[in-house]
């Protein structure tokens, strides 16, 4: 059966707007018919799947986005807010997530062979400060090794240096991490933090 206009509008109201109170479009309507003659236009493409087809391609790419947000959280053995509080401070210089997520992972790794005496990671580590377990004995997760690790990088002024560092502990592809961690730890902490406030995804 086909929408009238005024069904039309209730229905859109009812997918974008959380508990809307219709009672003043009732009142209205009679004031409102030339808007509710536009609306039916919007039944008309929703028929032909226009817009049902961006809405469509709108929720894939973020139930996909959700669905890495979590693969990637479990990964790490950090929780989904922290996640995606990492992938806002990555994408605030244009870094790909998929590069955190492997450099992140990287960065655990190399700790770990630090302390099984692999010589490189281990002299980055101790260049940055970065210790693998924090004061009660526990393995630090890869969202506070990664804000130990820019605390150290501040301290580093040589460039080069910064380089191998990054390298040492994070791997191949790591440089794309320089121009944030050359923004300094409380800058960070910043844009990690932005989801709070533009929003996150919840369960």
């Amino acid at each position: 059966m086909a929408l009238g206009g005024q069904g039309v509008l209730r229905r859109l109201l009812a997918v974008f707007v959380i508990e809307t109170d219709v009672k003043g479009l009732d009142k209205g309507k009679e004031k409102t018919r030339d808007f509710f003659k536009e609306m039916q236009k919007v039944a008309a493409a929703f028929a032909g799947g226009a817009i049902a087809k961006g809405i469509a391609g709108f929720v894939k790419d973020t139930v996909d986005e959700m669905m890495g947000i979590r693969k990637g959280a479990q990964e790490l053995k950090i929780t989904t807010d922290e996640m995606q509080q990492l992938q806002s401070a990555a994408r605030a210089t244009g870094m790909d997530v998929k590069w955190l997520h492997f450099t992140l992972e990287r960065l655990e790794v190399n700790v770990e062979r630090a302390g099984h005496g692999a010589k490189r990671q281990a002299e980055a580590m101790k260049l940055l400060g970065i210790t693998s377990h924090d004061a009660s004995g526990k393995v630090k997760s890869a969202k506070t090794l990664f804000l130990d690790f820019a605390t150290g990088f501040e301290k580093v002024r040589n460039q080069n240096t910064q380089a191998r560092a990054v390298w040492d502990l994070m791997g191949r592809g790591a440089h794309r991490l320089l121009p944030l961690l050359r923004m300094g730890r409380a800058r960070i902490e910043e844009l990690m933090h932005a989801t709070d406030e533009y929003g996150k995804y919840e369960k």
